[in-house]
Formats: structure tokens, sequence, C-alpha cells
């Protein structure tokens, strides 16, 4: 928490986008608090989610902020390559072209998020398009979801001409197995280039 105050004090003063640690505000929403129901105190170990060094493979303090995954179970999203790859326990379980948002308009966001909600049959743009299954990594606006009624092709340089609205779109048979797999709550690292990969 200090740190994170410590960082925006900073952005604030140079009067720049700050990019936020994730690893406190992680555990914050998905942790029930004492007294909470759900709440087991054997949950609580030392340095359980928030961590000094990440230890994904690659990614650094500086680009991703502490807070990176510790097990190995994440989804990771390259917005130059186009590309989703989600780990489990550190084992490649889903590996997919996607759509990200429209390069200068409406631009998927770049930080370490978080699960936050699964649905099926969910709707998107006020109900103008649905998805058969949408897993959501910022509030209600932003997620990750199939977009095979409307996208015939899947990865390339499509999202600078023809990208979605900011979620990341993927073809149907790879959301069903992330959809399947993903637990609510873990790590979702979307960042621009690969060269930290």
């Amino acid at each position: 928490e200090e740190l994170t105050c410590a960082n925006l004090r900073e952005g604030l003063m140079a009067m720049e986008d700050v990019l936020i640690p994730a690893g406190w505000i992680r555990e914050e929403r998905i942790l029930p608090r004492e007294g909470q129901p759900g709440y087991n105190e054997d949950y609580f170990e030392p340095d359980s989610t928030i961590h000094d060094e990440p230890s994904v493979p690659g990614l650094t303090v500086n680009e991703f902020g502490p807070g990176t995954p510790a097990d190995g179970t994440y989804i990771e999203i390259s917005i130059d390559d186009q590309h989703l790859w989600c780990f489990e326990k550190g084992e490649l379980i889903v590996d997919t072209d996607v759509v990200t948002g429209y390069q200068g308009l409406w631009d998927t966001p770049c930080a370490v998020f978080t699960a936050v909600n699964k649905d099926d049959d969910y709707n998107l743009l006020e109900g103008k398009q649905v998805c058969d299954y949408w897993i959501g990594f910022w509030g209600q606006g932003y997620g990750i979801h199939d977009a095979w009624r409307w996208r015939v092709k899947f990865g390339s340089d499509y999202y600078t001409f023809n990208g979605s609205h900011g979620c990341v779109n993927t073809p149907k048979d790879p959301m069903i197995q992330l959809y399947e797999k993903v637990q609510l709550g873990i790590p979702v690292i979307i960042y621009e280039t690969s060269e930290g990969r």
C-alpha cells in the first residue's frame, strides 16, 4: 500500500500515468476478511500474495510491478503479438490468437488485473451483441470473450483497423477451455510489447 501511494505521488508530481502494483489490491478483492463468511485464518501465509520479485519467467518488476503470480497460474495477453496464453501451475492450457481493442480508439488497457467475474450468454454493448462466455478483468466493461458470431479471423494486425471496443476477442473453442479452467481471482497480465517474454 505504501509503495502504491508513493508511485501515485510521483506520477502526480510528474503529471504522468502510473501503473499500480496489483499485489495488495488483488488480496483485498479476493480474500474475505476476518469475521466475513468464508474467512480462513490458515489461508493467510506470510508473503502468500505479495512478492518483491515476479516469479513469472521474463516479467520484470519495472514492467508489471510486484504481485505477479507465484504459483504459475495466470492469463497472459500480448497486444503486439495479438495472442493469449493461459498457464495453470506453469503448464500451458490455452494458447490462442486474439483481437484486442481498436488501436488508438478503444485500446485494451495494459496492467496486471485479476479475473473478477464469469458469465455465459453475456450481453455486450447494451445488449446489441451477445457472447457465449465472458471473463471480466476490469469491472463490467473489460473482459475476455468469444467473438465467433462476428469475427472469422484472429491475430495479425486486425486490431489496428478492426479491433474490439477494448475487450479481448477470442475464437469459440479456446474460450470454452478458458471459461471451464479459469478460477476467479487469477492474474490477467496484459502488455503491449513482447520483448519481456
